[in-house]
């Protein structure tokens, strides 16, 4: 019977913080995916192979949070995740439950125009100012980080 009750008082405290650490790794996944992705859709709309003007999208980052989906594509983010590998730089999958906002807006995407320059032109609107907040919520579990892309 005591070996039963301090099983049970373990498993009260490891649960809850064995929770909270996949909750952690998965904000800071989603962090380092965003840092990536940024990175890569500003070199690739630099590197321009797709010979656009500077005054229209280059290169995205589209978040689709129905699909936990990230995804670079060349030129503005289409209304769901592409399959057309010719458009796609680079496909991220990320965890559910992750929230990512702008400010106080839901985050969907950033796009770059051929200087590497955030622009409004297409479906993202530009925020020179952009804070990227992530949040994983589940039961009681809160675990929030918060990146400058620019």
């Amino acid at each position: 019977m005591t070996v039963i009750a301090i099983a049970a008082v373990l498993m009260l405290v490891v649960v809850p913080i064995g929770q909270s650490w996949v909750a952690s790794h998965q904000v800071n996944n989603a962090v380092n995916n965003l840092r990536h992705a940024t990175l890569l859709a500003k070199s690739s709309a630099l590197r321009n192979t797709q010979n656009k003007p500077m005054n229209e999208v280059a290169v995205s980052m589209c978040y689709y949070k129905g699909s936990s989906t990230l995804q670079v594509v060349f030129g503005s983010c289409p209304a769901a995740p592409t399959t057309n590998a010719s458009l796609i730089v680079q496909q991220y999958s990320m965890a559910k439950d992750i929230n990512i906002s702008v400010n106080t807006d839901e985050f969907t995407c950033l796009s770059f125009d051929s200087a590497g320059v955030l622009t409004d032109t297409g479906t993202c609107a530009e925020d020179t100012t952009a804070f990227l907040v992530f949040k994983k919520v589940g039961g009681n579990i809160l675990d929030e980080d918060e990146i400058d892309v620019i």
